[in-house]
């Protein structure tokens, strides 16, 4: 288990990605580069499907995922909390109800 924190709002990063993706993505299209860079991105032949894509790949999938990752870090943190031995919190002067989840690690501490 690592301290990497997760919040909810962290979608935000991968919206505003997307987003820069699709811009770039527009610019091809309306400089004639390219209007399928994928098949189901057919710029010129059906916008409609284009853009209900992207909306999904930029704003409905991000945050789809996000959440299952946030689900998963606070199932991390119950399973860390429900693991922590109570026998060994007065040997190591701790108490459980006291370890912040993500900043202190009893395990690494120095053995008092």
């Amino acid at each position: 288990m690592v301290a990497f924190p997760t919040r909810l709002l962290h979608f935000i990063y991968s919206i505003g990605y997307g987003l820069l993706y699709v811009l770039f993505l527009l610019i091809l299209h309306w400089t004639g580069v390219n209007s399928a860079v994928y098949t189901v991105l057919n710029w010129a032949r059906k916008p409609g499907v284009a853009v209900g894509w992207c909306v999904l790949a930029v704003v409905v999938l991000p945050i789809a995922m996000q959440a299952i990752t946030f689900g998963l870090y606070h199932l991390r943190a119950l399973i860390a909390r429900r693991t922590a031995v109570p026998e060994e919190a007065p040997r190591k002067n701790l108490e459980v109800s006291t370890i912040e989840m993500g900043t202190v690690n009893p395990a690494f501490s120095e053995a008092t």
